[in-house]
C-alpha cells in the first residue's frame, strides 16, 4: 500500500482504522516505510510534520491504545490529539504483529518517545502474570519477525531541535533487544553515561550487519559487547561543538571524553571494534565534523591514542577507514608525526583485509593541522605495496578518495603513477576524488534501502 501526503482523512488513519477493526489484515503488513522526504526542501529540514485527527477517529484510535493497558496511554492519546507523527508511528507498530522491515526516516525520528516506550514495554518489561496469564501489554506485538530496521536522524541539519529536547538514547536501544533482529542503522546519541533499559543486557545472536551513526568511540564498546555476530559495521563518527553533553564538576573523568569531544580517542574506538573480531568481515570508519567557529591558533579537532590493535581483526575483507585515523595528521605536522601512530600504514591494518578504502574524512576539520601532501602519501602507499604479501598476503586493491582541492592535488600524472606502482606490484590501486565517487555509493544505497522480501506492506511518502 502506498500512502501520499493529504491535509485532511489522512490515508495513514484510515489504514490504522481499518487494521484496529480487522486485524486479520494487519497480519499481513510485513513492511512499513516512511520517509517523509517531501518535507526536506531546500532550509526547511526542521519540520516536524502534524497528521490531523478528528473526534470520531480519535475516539476509536484511543480505545485500542487504552485496550494495551500501558501506563503511559494518557499522554499517547494527547499527542496522538496533536497530531504527532511519534504517536501514529507507534499505534501503527502496535498493531503490526507480522512485521519484517522497519524504516523511519529523519523528519520521523526527531521525536520518537512514544515509539520506544511501545518497544520497550513490550521488549524490556517483564510479562505481569495476574492469575490467567494476563500481560497489561498483551495487546502489542513481541516483533518476532522483525529483522531490519532503519532508524536515522539528519543531527548535522537541525541542531537546535537537538539541543531543545532529550537525547534519543534511551528510545532506540530497546532495538538490540529484539529476538530475531539481522540488521540494524541507528543514529544513537550521546549521554555522559551508557545505561541498558534493564539489568540484562540484551544478546541479539542474530544481528550481523549494524550502521551506527552520532555515538561517539566512548560508547561503542557497551554496542559492540553485546552483538558478538556483527559481521559488517559502519559507524559514522559525528561531532558538533554545540551538542555536547554539559560537563558538571563531579563527571566521572571517562564522560569528559565525550562532552570535550574535540577529542577523538582512536584507541578507544579501536578496542571498542576488537570486541567483534571473531565475526567481522567489513569494516566502515567515517568521520563528520561541523565547526561553528574559526580559530586560528587552536586545531578544531585532536586525535589521541592510535589505531594499531585494528591490526588483530583477522577476518575482516573491507576496510574503509580515514587515512588519518591510521597516520596522524603528516610528517609536516605539529611536531611531525605523532609518537602514537604508525608511520606505516600496514602497521594497523588488519592482515587478511582484501580491500581498503582509505578516504580523507576531516580534512576539512582541520584535526591538529592537515599537512599530507599527495606524494608523501604515495610515498606510504609504496613502502606498504613494497612488502604487502608479507603483511597483507590477501590483499586486491587499495582505493584513495581524496576531496578535491586544486588542480595541483592528486593530478593526472600523480594518478597516474599510483596506477603504476598498483601494476608493478600486483595490487590494484586508485586515486578517486570523492565527488566523482557519489553516484557509485549512491546507486549501493538505494539497492540497500530496496532489498525486498516481498511487497506486503505501507511505504509512507508523506
Amino acid at each position: 500500500m502506498h500512502l501520499g501526503r493529504s491535509l485532511l482523512s489522512s490515508p495513514i488513519i484510515r489504514f490504522l482504522q481499518t487494521i484496529i477493526r480487522r486485524p486479520d489484515l494487519a497480519s499481513h503488513l510485513k513492511r512499513i516505510h516512511l520517509d517523509g522526504d517531501r518535507f526536506l526542501i531546500g532550509y526547511q529540514r526542521n519540520i516536524k510534520p502534524k497528521i490531523p485527527v478528528s473526534e470520531v477517529e480519535l475516539d476509536e484510535l484511543s480505545s485500542f491504545i487504552r485496550a494495551t493497558g500501558a501506563p503511559y496511554c494518557d499522554m499517547w492519546i494527547q499527542e496522538l490529539e496533536n497530531g504527532s507523527t511519534d504517536a501514529i508511528i507507534a499505534l501503527l507498530l502496535a498493531q503490526s504483529s507480522n512485521l519484517r522491515y522497519l524504516y523511519i526516516g529523519p523528519v520521523f525520528t526527531q521525536l520518537s518517545k512514544l515509539i520506544g516506550l511501545v518497544l520497550h514495554s513490550r521488549l524490556c518489561e517483564p510479562t505481569i502474570d495476574l492469575q490467567h496469564h494476563y500481560s497489561l501489554h498483551d495487546k502489542i506485538p513481541n516483533f518476532e519477525n522483525l529483522r531490519d530496521i532503519t532508524f536515522l536522524m539528519n543531527v548535522e541539519d537541525d541542531q537546535d531541535a537537538h539541543l531543545n529536547r532529550s537525547k534519543n538514547t534511551a528510545h532506540v536501544l530497546p532495538f538490540f533487544y529484539l529476538p530475531n533482529i539481522q540488521r540494524l542503522s541507528l543514529s544513537v546519541e550521546n549521554e555522559r553515561t551508557w545505561t541498558w533499559p534493564t539489568a540484562t543486557q540484551p544478546n541479539p545472536s542474530t544481528l550481523t550487519s549494524l550502521d551506527l551513526t552520532c555515538i561517539r568511540e566512548l560508547h561503542l564498546a557497551s554496542v559492540l559487547s553485546v552483538a558478538q555476530n556483527v559481521q559488517t559495521l559502519r559507524w559514522q563518527l559525528y561531532h558538533h561543538e554545540r551538542l555536547n553533553p554539559p560537563i558538571t564538576p563531579h563527571d566521572d573523568p571517562r564522560s569528559r571524553k565525550v562532552a570535550n569531544s574535540k577529542q577523538i580517542y582512536l584507541d578507544l574506538m579501536a578496542d571498542a571494534i576488537c570486541l567483534v573480531r571473531d565475526s567481522l568481515t567489513e569494516l566502515t570508519i567515517s568521520a563528520t565534523v561541523d565547526i561553528t567557529c574559526y580559530d586560528l591558533d587552536t586545531p578544531w579537532m585532536v586525535l589521541r591514542g592510535s589505531s594499531h590493535a585494528l591490526h588483530n581483526m583477522y577476518k575482516v575483507k573491507k576496510l574503509q577507514i580515514p587515512l588519518v585515523f591510521l597516520v596522524g595528521t603528516g610528517p609536516g605536522g605539529m611536531g611531525g608525526i605523532e609518537k602514537e601512530f604508525a608511520t606505516h600504514l600496514q602497521d594497523a591494518m588488519p592482515r587478511n583485509v582484501e580491500f581498503v578504502t582509505l578516504t580523507y574524512d576531516l580534512r576539512d576539520a582541520d584535526v591538529g593541522y592537515w599537512q599530507w601532501k599527495d606524494h608523501e602519501v604515495l610515498e606510504l602507499l609504496e613502502r606498504w605495496l613494497e612488502d604487502w604479501r608479507a603483511c597483507t598476503p590477501k590483499l586486491q586493491g587499495i582505493f584513495l578518495l581524496f576531496d578535491w582541492e586544486s588542480e595541483d592535488e592528486w593530478c593526472p600524472r600523480m594518478r597516474d603513477q599510483a596506477r603504476e606502482l598498483g601494476a608493478r606490484t600486483g595490487v590494484t590501486l586508485e586515486v578517486i576524488p570523492r565527488n566523482s565517487a557519489w553516484g557509485i555509493l549512491n546507486q549501493r544505497m538505494l539497492i540497500l534501502n530496496d532489498r525486498n522480501e516481498d511487497a506486503s506492506g505501507v511505504r509512507w511518502l508523506y
